[in-house]
């Protein structure tokens, strides 16, 4: 705690002393978010992506923090601005593939999700977005393949197994709902 404390006063001394500097209002923002002040947060994000437009990690931090807030479209906003300045960032793709699924774009999400797979294949988290997205489309043969990935990548990871074993259920397939979550808890 004492690090991020000198961080952020470190950042405020240095927007003392000038107030134009984007990396400083981004990097403040982002620790502002990552510690719970989104609200706080935001005036510092914005200001780093007004200062500098082409600033992709500052419009991926503006986006965390209205997704924080619960602010989906305008956090999609961001993400996409994220995206096209950095096209092959898997965690951009991530997050906007999930904001776009709370505001019920499945298949911008799963665009989104796909390309995280493509860019990161050996990504458990990418993948098992990626899988529950497949079930949520009815998409269930894909969703299996892509849940299961997850997990061999990473078998302690609870919400690819939970995800699969509820696509099991729903399938009928008890017997393989069963089989994912005694593998995991072994």
């Amino acid at each position: 705690l004492k690090k991020v404390g000198a961080a952020e006063a470190d950042y405020r001394a240095a927007l003392a002393r000038n107030k134009k500097l984007a990396e400083a209002h981004n990097n403040l923002g982002a620790l502002l978010s990552e510690r719970g002040n989104a609200k706080a947060a935001l005036p510092h994000l914005r200001e780093a992506v007004h200062r500098k437009p082409n600033y992709a990690e500052a419009w991926y931090n503006l986006g965390l923090a209205l997704a924080a807030q619960r602010r989906w479209g305008d956090a999609a906003k961001a993400y996409r601005r994220a995206a096209r300045l950095r096209p092959r960032d898997v965690d951009v793709h991530i997050n906007l593939g999930a904001t776009l699924q709370r505001l019920n774009d499945l298949s911008g999400a799963l665009s989104h999700l796909g390309q995280a797979v493509k860019l990161r294949p050996k990504d458990a988290l990418a993948r098992a977005g990626y899988g529950r997205l497949l079930a949520a489309k009815g998409r269930v043969a894909d969703a299996r393949r892509e849940l299961s990935h997850a997990i061999r990548l990473d078998p302690s990871y609870l919400g690819a197994v939970t995800a699969l074993a509820r696509l099991e259920v729903k399938a009928k397939r008890h017997k393989e709902a069963l089989a994912a979550l005694r593998k995991a808890l072994a």
